[in-house]
């Protein structure tokens, strides 16, 4: 279960505090200190969201930067793998020739890509 910021209370209980200002009709007495500690608890609240939430960008721009020099990795495979069969409708690959490696580094790529993309939605989905 996901635990509920505390700085959602803070905003409440500030935004009551300018409702009542707005009201004007009435009086309405606030402890200044009152006010100034909700405030300070407020923006340390939010402070430490916006760290936990500028870490986590962090991290998925580093996924996506990865996730791009796979993308060109694969292009040279897929170019290595035009040039070796040409325009061979067909072709026998097996352990020791260069199709077959090439055909292995493609999906050891996407495997590593798959994880890569998994890890990015996780995150994503978090924030």
């Amino acid at each position: 279960m996901k635990k509920t910021p505390t700085f959602h209370f803070h905003i409440l209980a500030i935004s009551t505090i300018l409702f009542s200002l707005l009201l004007g009709s009435c009086t309405v007495y606030y402890s200044t200190p009152d006010i100034k500690k909700t405030f300070r608890e407020s923006q340390k609240e939010l402070n430490k969201v916006l760290g936990k939430i500028a870490k986590q960008l962090e991290q998925l721009k580093g996924i996506l930067t990865s996730i791009g020099t796979d993308q060109k990795t694969l292009g040279n495979l897929i170019q290595q793998f035009e040039n070796e069969v040409g325009e061979e409708p067909m072709i026998w690959s097996g352990p020791g020739m260069h199709s077959h490696s090439i055909l292995a580094d493609m999906k050891e790529l996407g495997d590593k890509t798959s994880a890569q993309v998994k890890k990015f939605n996780k995150l994503a989905s978090s924030l």
